[in-house]
């Protein structure tokens, strides 16, 4: 009897959490393929920049992978080769001199990280590419090389991980937000509606404006990763973009009794 309880159990949580053990997998194997990958070649630091693009890039589906993939690949490649080229044409051989080279890397990059995401990796590749090239015997420019080439190569085993164990197409992952937001509203409407009557506060519906806001900004990320996702895609589906319009209308919809009970408070 005990055991049977504990199957069904088990049963519950490995449906609940079905998503998630999946993607612990899939970076698992990333990170091991990675590592194997980087031993055959033996790359520097026994591979360590291809296992931590292969486990940073890795994402819930495979729209995801590929966005973080690019964003990487960009960030690194603007970041090494700024990096590498201020470390070339500026010798460094002082701590003095390797403060200023390290603040005309780093503070550029900052700034464009700031205005662009998909910059944000870069000062960090700078970096690296600043501290560790003279630690292994490497110029500027050839660490600058190496890292794009490990970044690439990193990115790679990611995306082929996410395309072949356990695949997660962003599009069910869309359908599941959707369903998510839908709940929500169907939950909160009623609790909306009384605020009329009972006089719930601005702050209360507030909150659950802000949760269901939070559904609705899921979807759209997960909109945003189908995009991403269509190259790859060997079977057609649906546009969710017009479902997530519509779900963000009423969502609109949804906060109009807010502000109306805040403009009576």
């Amino acid at each position: 009897m005990r055991a049977e309880i504990a199957r069904k159990w088990f049963d519950t949580q490995l449906r609940a959490y079905r998503a998630q053990l999946r993607f612990c997998v899939r970076v698992t194997v990333a990170a091991i393929s990675a590592l194997l990958i980087a031993q055959f070649f033996a790359l520097p630091l026994d591979g360590f920049w291809v296992v931590l693009t292969a486990t940073v890039i890795t994402q819930l589906s495979v729209g995801g992978s590929l966005g973080a993939g690019l964003e990487y690949v960009l960030g690194t490649l603007g970041g090494a080769i700024y990096g590498g080229l201020v470390g070339f044409l500026i010798p460094h051989n002082t701590e003095l001199a390797q403060i200023v080279v390290l603040a005309l890397s780093v503070a550029p990059l900052a700034f464009v990280a700031a205005l662009n995401p998909n910059f944000r990796v870069a000062p960090f590749s700078a970096v690296l590419v600043l501290l560790i090239s003279d630690q292994l015997g490497e110029g500027p420019i050839q660490s600058a090389l190496t890292r794009l080439l490990e970044v690439a190569l990193g990115g790679a085993i990611a995306v082929t991980v996410s395309l072949l164990v356990f695949p997660v197409r962003a599009h069910r992952l869309a359908r599941e937000a959707a369903a998510r937001v839908v709940n929500e509203m169907a939950r909160d409407l009623p609790e909306i509606l009384a605020g009329f009557f009972k006089g719930s506060g601005a702050i209360d519906l507030q909150h659950i404006q802000d949760r269901i806001g939070g559904a609705v900004a899921e979807l759209q990320s997960m909109v945003e990763e189908v995009e991403r996702e269509r190259p790859v895609a060997f079977t057609s589906v649906p546009d969710p973009a017009p479902l997530a319009r519509t779900l963000l209308r009423i969502r609109h919809d949804f906060a109009a009794p807010a502000l109306h009970l805040s403009q009576h408070d």
